[in-house]
């Protein structure tokens, strides 16, 4: 190859000749260099000062960059100067030029191209070969490419969470070893990861099929798939899964561990592109409590959350069996896993209330999909994928919980007739409820004709399980079908399930929908939601103070060991939380019996108001003082959020409620009159920070109305659990109740 001599170069010149009359070695070699004499030092790794949501909202401010490198991928490129200057081609930003490069990258399907053995290995497509052989690598394209686009880019090398990778493993070194990319855009150094962000070409027959990556422009039936999440992704969230051997190159303005890269959750990248967070779990390993209880809370945006669809998968973790092999089995003594997880969703909230039924370990991954709108939903299908997973441990169990109702897999609660059919519920609109009274009456809206079918279950009862979300015509009948009528009102399209239960106890109850307008033929019946009913014949009505919401749990209620006498029903309500230790996932349950906090056969509660103020002698005993705000009536005006303080001076427990009160012309009398009310999921809206010898309630108040908000306490005894109350039964007594007007 001939020798270039750069003191010839004339850098002075503002482009770089079109067309150079030597072979193409020479030529990119002039370009590159020329390219290189351009460039200004680069700045040391430092955390950008902008988001990527600051750069770009959405992916579709690029579709005319994308379109160009669609296009250009279509033909061969002999050269690296002739790719970038048809890739750039009218491209002023170094995004737009990265933009570009990543995308002509991610849209080259190395199975679907036929290499010729004869390419030079120093072109596009001698690298590409390269790539698809082993022999190269993305990281080295990018950079490469970037190069000649006059980008400065550097190579990062460290761990990845990648396949064979679980929750909380640790990483040996040499093991799950990775490189990526990061370039400088406007300044500020930003992360690619090309390997990961490309996808292969995909045949689009079925106009169903979901998309899970954002709309990218297309050519006849072919779509190009891409993972948007590598491109330029946050270091908070890059973090995640990739871990840099140089902990500058975290470009985090506090570089963590090793140790701590490996504690943290293990996630994938829908979990980005829906905008989700984590509500309690920040730790990749799950501790339950001895009753091998735990949970999970995600939040999603508000624009996705009547579209966003969830699942989860709970095994055993990997362990030997009796016969020495691998087990990851799903079932526990001809149970499924799944049914030990109460799966809700409520408004932005995703919960997983999970009982494991015995000590050991566990995985539980959790999926997710978008539901695209659809004239027939009604036998509709999706794919979900993976957004998150954690490993479970429990490493003793003095109680376990009976598994849930028999019923299709899948959330419980209404939520999913509304989000999959468009049928809303008029009556019962959590996922439980519990009744002392029969008939139970269930009524939900529809917008057309529908045929309907209610299947119950019940641990009492042997059924057929079918865990399939759908029940044909031919389906097995269930020794408890008779006890499950409705009534349609075809004027107002009201469906009406009238419900008989032969016995107390714990029921599912399953609801199929069709609609005969699609469905004419092929006479399947979709799943559209599930309950749990719990019914006892005596009264459930007891007397207040009722228990405390959870901080962990999702309120959930579960598990009722009714095969028991009533004098031994017990059930998990909530949670205590020691004052002193700020980590969640130690958190404690509570056992106890039927509560005043049930709720109705008709889906509201009655509840005296609470009185209001403190009690003087268990303050005084627990040595807690209200600091912040010793009046107990306050008054929001303009904003929904407030901190309540307290000194203490000894080791507390403490728990609470929220309740929000329907308008009532007087509050202030503090009268026992009974008013409507609803009992919130407390651990949605409040938060405890322990400060010293101080303990923080933070308030977050969903809406404008009037509230009560009641904290229980106990000191804590040597076997950190709360004291016995002279009822025999483990409860927090109130020390203090709020009257709270927000306005």
């Amino acid at each position: 190859m001939e020798e270039i001599d750069l003191s010839q170069l004339d850098i002075s010149k503002t482009n770089v000749p079109t067309e150079l009359k030597v072979e193409n070695g020479v030529d990119d070699q002039l370009a590159a260099s020329y390219s290189m004499l351009q460039l200004s030092q680069p700045p040391p790794p430092q955390p950008p000062l902008h988001h990527k949501r600051d750069l770009y909202e959405d992916p579709s401010v690029f579709e005319h960059v994308d379109q160009q490198a669609i296009t250009v991928a279509e033909s061969e490129q002999t050269s690296y100067t002739e790719l970038i200057d048809q890739l750039t081609y009218g491209l002023l930003t170094d995004l737009e030029k990265a933009r570009a490069i990543f995308r002509w990258i991610t849209v080259k399907d190395l199975n679907a191209i036929d290499f010729q053995n004869n390419l030079t290995t120093d072109t596009p497509m001698g690298l590409l070969r390269g790539i698809k052989y082993g022999t190269e690598t993305y990281h080295t394209l990018f950079m490469r490419l970037c190069s000649f686009a006059a980008l400065h880019c550097v190579d990062v090398k460290g761990h990845s969470k990648s396949v064979g990778y679980e929750p909380g493993m640790r990483i040996a070194e040499g093991k799950f070893t990775n490189t990526w990319n990061a370039v400088l855009i406007d300044g500020e150094w930003r992360f690619v990861q090309c390997n990961w962000g490309a996808r292969h070409l995909v045949m689009s027959k079925d106009k169903k099929e979901v998309e899970t990556t954002p709309s990218i422009p297309t050519r006849e039936k072919i779509k190009y798939q891409y993972d948007e999440h590598y491109f330029l992704p946050d270091p908070e969230d890059f973090i995640l899964e990739f871990f840099p051997y140089k902990s500058e190159w975290q470009l985090l303005e506090s570089p963590i561990t090793l140790l701590e890269f490996e504690q943290l959750p293990f996630v994938r990248s829908l979990f980005f592109h829906y905008h989700l967070s984590f509500v309690n779990q920040q730790h990749a390993i799950i501790q339950t409590d001895n009753r091998g209880a735990c949970d999970i809370k995600l939040r999603m945006p508000d624009s996705l959350k009547h579209r966003l669809a969830f699942h989860f998968h709970l095994r055993f973790s990997n362990t030997l069996n009796t016969n020495g092999q691998i087990d990851d089995s799903i079932d526990f003594q001809g149970f499924k896993l799944e049914r030990y997880v109460l799966h809700t969703v409520q408004d932005d909230l995703v919960s997983f209330n999970i009982h494991v039924p015995q000590e050991g370990d566990y995985f539980i991954e959790i999926f997710a999909s978008l539901v695209e709108p659809d004239p027939n939903p009604f036998g509709q299908s999706f794919k979900l994928k993976c957004v998150c997973k954690y490993r479970i441990i429990c490493q003793q169990l003095l109680q376990r919980m009976h598994p849930l109702p028999a019923c299709a897999s899948g959330e419980w609660g209404p939520t999913k007739a509304i989000r999959h059919f468009n049928i809303h519920p008029l009556t019962h609109y959590q996922s439980i409820f519990e009744t002392n009274h029969l008939p139970i009456i269930i009524k939900f809206q529809c917008l057309k004709i529908l045929k309907f079918h209610g299947k119950l279950n019940s641990n009492q009862y042997s059924s057929v399980h079918n865990t399939n979300n759908t029940m044909s015509s031919t389906a097995i009948p269930n020794i408890l079908d008779k006890y499950v009528k409705y009534e349609y009102n075809e004027h107002d399209l009201i469906i009406t399930f009238i419900i008989q239960l032969p016995n107390e106890g714990q029921y599912g109850l399953d609801i199929y929908a069709r609609d005969p307008e699609y469905q004419t033929e092929k006479r399947t019946m979709s799943h559209c939601c599930k309950y749990i009913i719990n019914y006892s014949k005596t009264s459930i009505i007891s007397p207040p103070p009722p228990p405390p919401s959870t901080i962990e749990t999702n309120n959930n209620q579960l598990y009722n060991d009714y095969s028991k006498s009533n004098e031994q029903q017990q059930r998990i309500l909530s949670s205590h939380t020691n004052s002193s230790n700020n980590n969640n996932n130690n958190n404690n349950k509570l056992e106890r019996s039927l509560s005043p906090r049930s709720v109705s056969s008709n889906g509201s509660s009655s509840l005296p108001l609470p009185k209001i103020g403190g009690n003087k002698n268990l303050l005084a005993q627990l040595g807690m003082y209200p600091i912040s705000h010793s009046d107990p009536s306050i008054t929001l005006r303009s904003t929904n959020y407030i901190e309540l303080q307290f000194q203490i001076h000894k080791m507390v427990d403490f728990s609470f409620d929220l309740i929000y009160h329907h308008t009532l012309p007087d509050l202030s009398s503090r009268t026992s009159s009974i008013n409507l009310n609803q009992h919130l999921n407390a651990s949605d809206y409040v938060t405890i920070k322990p400060n010293g010898f101080n303990v923080i309630f933070i308030l977050n108040l969903p809406k404008q109305g009037v509230y009560t908000f009641t904290i229980y306490a106990a000191t804590t005894n040597t076997r950190n659990d709360i004291q016995i109350g002279t009822n025999g039964q483990n409860e927090l007594p109130a020390v203090f109740t709020y009257l709270i007007r927000y306005v």
